[in-house]
C-alpha cells in the first residue's frame, strides 16, 4: 500500500527576497488543509485595517514629538497607551501583529503530496 504524506508550506516576497518556510508535514489530506487554513487566516485583517495602524502610528509620532515621550521598545505599547480601550480587543492584537510583520510580503500557503518509501 502506497502512504502519502503532505507538505504545507508558506511564501512570500518577489525575487531575490523571496522566502518559503514549511509550516508542517502531514499524513493526511485534511489535517494539511486544516494547517493551511489557519495559516492563511493568520496573516489576514480580522476587524482593523492597515490604514488603521497607520493613522495610529502617525497620531503616535504627533504625541512623541509635542511632549518628547519616545515609545521605542513597539508601537504597540504606544498605542495602547494612547487608546487603553484596545488593550484587551484580541482582534486588535491579532492585527496589529498582520500589519507589524506585513514587511514580510506574505503571499500565500500551499500543499505539496509526496510518496513515502520504506
Amino acid at each position: 500500500m502506497t502512504q502519502f504524506c503532505y507538505v504545507v508550506t508558506e511564501c512570500g516576497g518577489m525575487y531575490e527576497d523571496s522566502w518559503t518556510h514549511i509550516i508542517g508535514i502531514y499524513l493526511s489530506k485534511e489535517s494539511a488543509e486544516k494547517a493551511k487554513s489557519e495559516n492563511e487566516a493568520k496573516w489576514q485583517y480580522r476587524k482593523y485595517d492597515p490604514e488603521y495602524f497607520d493613522e495610529l502610528a502617525n497620531e503616535l509620532e504627533k504625541y512623541s514629538r509635542i511632549y518628547s515621550n519616545v515609545y521605542d521598545d513597539t508601537y504597540f505599547n504606544g498605542f495602547i497607551f494612547l487608546h487603553p480601550e484596545l488593550e484587551g480587543d484580541e482582534d486588535f492584537k491579532h492585527d496589529y501583529f498582520v500589519w507589524e510583520n506585513s514587511y514580510a510580503d506574505y503571499s500565500h500557503a500551499y500543499i505539496e503530496k509526496f510518496e513515502l518509501y520504506e
